[in-house]
């Protein structure tokens, strides 16, 4: 049973946004700590004892992969979860192999995370890199439901925060692509993993759950699954 976990990214956005959605849509209860970058993450393993570690390989002081290299040998019980949107060479790939319980692309999947936390993943630990690439693509496949086609249209939607209570009403996005089970849309709001949005024109009496973010400077641009 998973009880501590520790997200380790440099964005604060995603941190904040990744807890809420471990909590909100994963229903994971138990302890959830964060980390800005590798020497935090240090210090973290070293006073606490993690059971998972969400890993990004881009941070601000030391590569996240060698992050992992010192968390094997602090902590070798602690599963370290690489991420990342960035291309990984042979050398990067041979050392999450070795030494990674398992990778995850970003924009960060939240029914892959899900799945994983409730064990249903269990059979990808400790298969080689490449396996865990195509296990991956495979769920991705598979989760692709519907097409999604090319849209221009502006929305307004509004959006409750969780962290701190906040009710924000008429924002703007611009749609880019649209399906029967959700759309992609930019927006000035820095809208993050795990907000829950309703649309009050443009898809009346719809609901969405962000399920990726990214920064698009000075904007945000995200998938929303409707709900």
């Amino acid at each position: 049973m998973l009880n501590k976990i520790l997200i380790v990214d440099d964005e604060s956005a995603f941190r904040s946004g990744f807890s809420r959605a471990l909590n909100k849509v994963c229903n994971f209860n138990g302890v959830i700590k964060t980390a800005a970058n590798g020497n935090e993450a240090i210090k973290e393993i070293t006073n606490c004892r993690y059971d998972v570690c969400f890993l990004d390989v881009n941070l601000p002081d030391i590569d996240g992969l060698d992050v992992m290299k010192e968390i094997k040998k602090l902590s070798p019980h602690t599963r370290v979860i690489i991420m990342t949107a960035s291309v990984l060479d042979n050398a990067m790939k041979s050392d999450i192999d070795r030494d990674a319980y398992m990778f995850l692309p970003k924009p960060i999947e939240l029914d892959m995370v899900k799945a994983l936390m409730s064990g249903e993943m269990e059979a990808v630990s400790g298969a080689p890199l490449s396996k865990n690439f195509n296990t991956i693509d495979k769920l991705n496949e598979e989760k692709r439901e519907h097409i999604r086609m090319s849209c221009s249209k502006f929305v307004t939607y509004s959006i409750s925060i969780f962290y701190d209570w906040q009710f924000r009403s008429d924002n703007t996005a611009e749609i880019i692509n649209i399906s029967h089970g959700g759309v992609g849309l930019i927006t000035s709001f820095p809208v993050t993993t795990g907000n829950v949005i309703t649309f009050t024109e443009g898809f009346p009496e719809k609901k969405g759950i962000v399920r990726w973010s990214t920064k698009n400077t000075p904007k945000y641009r995200a998938g929303i699954k409707f709900i």
